[in-house]
């Protein structure tokens, strides 16, 4: 199994998670009456995400995604 199968579930992961925060931004825009502690509250949370995106993509550099994973030992000799 390769690695990068990891890769594609946090991608999709990070599309579900970009679309529940448009969703989310959109109602605060829509439906909150402006305010400073709305603006703040926003600041904060776009902050946050761009944190956390951050040192996801810094950490993920790092990580060779051609190499393969074995789960299970299947020789002989890993037996006795």
């Amino acid at each position: 199994m390769s690695i990068s199968i990891f890769l594609i579930v946090y991608c999709v992961f990070l599309a579900v998670f970009v679309i529940f925060s448009l969703f989310a931004i959109y109602h605060l825009a829509a439906f909150v009456p402006p305010s400073s502690i709305a603006f703040f509250t926003t600041y904060v949370f776009l902050a946050g995400v761009a944190l956390i995106l951050f040192v996801s993509w810094a950490e993920l550099q790092g990580v060779d995604w051609t190499q393969t994973l074995s789960f299970v030992n299947n020789t002989y000799e890993s037996l006795y």
